[in-house]
């Protein structure tokens, strides 16, 4: 299974450095943020709640500080701009969503 998802990994990766000042570009790095912001709302969720998964809860932070710095270095502010909004809007929209669900379970 972890080979499956190095393979991804790996094409990912070539994404990320194909062509860095197209439109698309935006899109496909901030993926993986949104991907570990989204999982860090939810062990929020499940630390609040059970008081459980704080080293978890850390180290997916640490990492969405890490990436966000990495993929954001050396950009203009326009890029910057649009990044932060296109990837905390799509982690709200995603939360608002789940706690839409939740609430009608």
């Amino acid at each position: 299974m972890w080979l499956i998802f190095s393979i991804f990994a790996a094409f990912y990766g070539y994404l990320l450095n194909k062509n860095k000042y197209e439109k698309g570009n935006i899109f496909v790095c901030s993926m993986p943020i949104v991907l570990l912001g989204i999982e860090l709302m939810d062990l929020l969720k499940i630390f609040i709640n059970w008081h459980t998964n704080f080293m978890q809860l850390m180290i997916d932070l640490v990492g969405f500080i890490i990436l966000f710095m990495m993929l954001i270095k050396d950009k203009d502010k326009n890029y910057v701009k649009i990044m932060v909004f296109l990837t905390f809007g799509m982690i709200a929209i995603v939360c608002v969503i789940f706690l839409i669900l939740w609430s009608m379970a």
